[in-house]
């Protein structure tokens, strides 16, 4: 279904006869959709006119940050490349507040919730392999007038404090199409012609003409 500004808010924001964890599902779902379509089709070209139209948004990053993350940007533009993960139900205890007030809160079971961070942590730490979709990503964005990219995309992922070392992905993405035409027409017709004897045609009769002389 095809959102305007209006209706996407309204999707990430309602919560009657709902619980927190069905909003959370609804606003990972759309920040995702938003994400793929943003790198998709060579859009990333509009960053500079997109970051002029939302100057209200208030954040301490420039247009030039946003700039060198477009290699990262087009290497997390497959699906496959973000993992989602969210705390449920079973990973909280509901605590009403105590008072006049009728109101709950979700308190943390730090095991449960414990499992879940380490999960994220080992997602981020195992690599997962380009595909093709990304190269395709890259080709949109170069082929564009607007910008190109010149240098192999490269990202490197920050880990943890408790994590050491940076582990550090280069690909090397070659896009080296090769076309080879080679028809081959062969035209051989073979046409034979055997005349069928007839009948012998008959000789004209001969004419003789004798002169006898009158004395």
């Amino acid at each position: 279904m095809h959102m305007n500004g209006s209706q996407a808010l309204c999707y990430v924001r309602f919560r009657q006869s709902l619980t927190d964890f069905d909003a959370d599902q609804r606003q990972q779902l759309f920040l995702r959709l938003l994400f793929l379509r943003m790198v998709e089709g060579g859009n990333l070209v509009r960053l500079p006119t997109l970051f002029k139209d939302f100057q209200s948004v208030v954040t301490d990053l420039t247009l030039d940050n946003l700039m060198s993350y477009i290699p990262l940007a087009l290497k997390l533009g497959d699906p496959q490349r973000i993992s989602y993960f969210q705390i449920a139900f079973n990973e909280v205890t509901p605590w009403q507040i105590p008072g006049k007030a009728n109101a709950s809160v979700l308190l943390p079971r730090l095991p449960a919730l414990q499992t879940v961070i380490q999960k994220a942590i080992d997602a981020v730490m195992v690599p997962a392999p380009l595909t093709d979709r990304v190269s395709t990503l890259v080709y949109e964005l170069t082929i564009s007038p607007t910008i190109t990219l010149t240098q192999p995309a490269t990202a490197t992922l920050i880990p943890s404090p408790t994590i050491s070392g940076t582990p550090t992905l280069s690909p090397t993405i070659t896009q080296t199409p090769t076309m080879t035409l080679t028809p081959t027409i062969t035209l051989s017709p073979t046409i034979t012609l055997t005349p069928t004897p007839g009948p012998s045609p008959t000789p004209a009769p001969s004419t003789t003409n004798t002169l006898t002389p009158t004395p």
